[in-house]
């Protein structure tokens, strides 16, 4: 990343004067519950108060994460301490990066990591066209996703316009394939073939076949997948069914092009 051992070293030591200072204040915190309420590695705010700890290098989406952390805080005492102004100027010096500027970093860097399956749902549903209510998501999701909901809205993740949960323009979510694959528990269990035929479909196909009929196959799941993805744009097509189309196609074989 650029950074020299003297700036590392400099950058660490702010980070560590400010995480000690918020301690201070707050002596009843465990390391658990800050790394909790920040998104911090619990082994990297450990890591940053041992005395022994390598300095050598930072990760940044660390820092960054612990860096936004002591600015809130000193935002909401509507003062700017010295600790926080340090870690302002290592961080700088460090990653030649502004603090304001590493907004966008950082917002990808939380969206990258869903662990946790109401966290991928609760930003799924809000990416619809026109949001989702609160009661929805509640609904959907009970009090646990009400509560991820409530904590995007306030960290600006999400915002709200007339009863709708949106997403924010500036933070994306982008469907990359591993996360679908992981998340694919968390739709099934909203599938029941309890449900009414016209609001459910599913199908099974196997068979020996060759490379180019494979590839054929994949071209008419992505034509269909167009087609569907416009089709749930159109104005007149706009509800209040929360639906969801999930499709996978591969074979049991290694295959060798």
């Amino acid at each position: 990343m650029g950074e020299s051992a003297a700036e590392t070293e400099e950058l660490r030591e702010s980070l560590k004067k400010a995480l000690e200072a918020y301690r201070r204040e707050r002596p009843n915190l465990s390391l658990r519950a800050i790394s909790k309420n920040s998104g911090v590695n619990r082994y990297f705010l450990m890591k940053l108060l041992d005395e022994r700890g390598d300095a050598s290098s930072l990760d940044l989406k660390q820092v960054l994460l612990l860096a936004k952390f002591v600015t809130e805080r000193a935002q909401s005492r509507e003062y700017e301490d010295s600790t926080t102004s340090e870690v302002r100027k290592a961080i700088q010096k460090a990653f030649n990066l502004d603090l304001n500027a590493a907004a966008e970093r950082l917002q990808k860097f939380v969206l990258d990591e869903l662990s946790d399956s109401y966290q991928f749902l609760v930003l799924t549903l809000a990416r619809h066209q026109h949001g989702i209510s609160r009661a929805q998501i509640q609904n959907l999701l009970g009090m646990r996703g009400l509560k991820v909901c409530l904590s995007y809205l306030k960290s600006g993740i999400l915002k709200e316009i007339n009863g709708r949960v949106l997403f924010s323009e500036k933070y994306v979510f982008e469907e990359k394939e591993a996360r679908i694959v992981q998340r694919f528990p968390d739709f099934l269990r909203f599938y029941s073939v309890a449900r009414p035929q016209e609001g459910r479909h599913t199908h099974l196909v196997s068979e020996n076949i060759n490379l180019e009929t494979l590839k054929k196959i994949r071209k008419l799941y992505e034509g269909v997948h167009k087609k569907v993805l416009a089709l749930v744009h159109e104005p007149e097509s706009q509800g209040d069914i929360s639906f969801f189309s999930l499709a996978a196609m591969t074979s049991f074989d290694e295959i060798e092009e």
